[in-house]
């Protein structure tokens, strides 16, 4: 069953449409989450009311259907444009009220779906910045080449039984404690052309 918030600053209204709602099948609920659609009567009047509007559909994860005058279409579209709202006249046919409620409870389950995939690849990148720090403290202080850096927190990871993550946490924590000023100076190589080189 789809759900559906309705917003709007009128009681009656709301009930009214809430009571409709109900049965042409949708389940009204005062407390939207993700896969809900966004039922939003604005007071127009109000200047903030777009902004008020988009906040609580990102917040909540909703797709957005606005009901106003039908003189008032083109302004509210305008308001929300680039939203993803779907804006009617209030002569809208129940059919296509209905339509748009089901089309924007699917656009909010995909952008709940959009979110925690975005969520995932924040935390996927956060990881891999903490690695390459550790990898880089291990090739400075410890003299390993990037790759011999890479296989021990790999390793390492496998051993315990634990993430990179924690390996590459673990190998920064021991550098700030232990500041690279305490460490032997790394050894000087020859390089091919002759001269020595660090």
């Amino acid at each position: 069953m789809t759900r559906v918030c309705v917003c709007c600053e009128t009681d009656a209204l709301r009930s009214k449409l809430a009571e409709r709602l109900t049965c042409a099948g949708f389940d009204c609920t005062a407390e939207p989450d993700a896969g809900t659609a966004l039922l939003y009567i604005p007071h127009l009047s109000r200047a903030d009311w777009a902004d008020d509007l988009l906040r609580f559909a990102r917040e909540q994860e909703a797709g957005i259907v606005v009901l106003t005058k039908r003189e008032e279409v083109p302004a509210v579209e305008q308001k929300l444009r680039g939203s993803g709202a779907a804006v009617f006249g209030c002569d809208v046919s129940p059919a296509m009220l209905e339509g748009a409620l089901l089309a924007a409870a699917k656009a909010g389950e995909r952008l709940h779906g959009l979110h925690r995939e975005l969520d995932l690849l924040r935390e996927k990148m956060e990881n891999e910045r903490i690695v390459s720090r550790a990898k880089v403290i291990l090739v400075e202080r410890r003299d390993m080449t990037e790759s011999e850096a890479h296989r021990y927190i790999e390793k390492a990871a496998m051993d315990g039984r634990v993430s990179r993550r924690k390996i590459a946490l673990q190998i920064l924590g021991e550098a700030e404690s232990s500041p690279q000023a305490n460490h032997p100076p790394r050894p000087q190589r020859p390089d091919p052309h002759g001269s020595i080189s660090k």
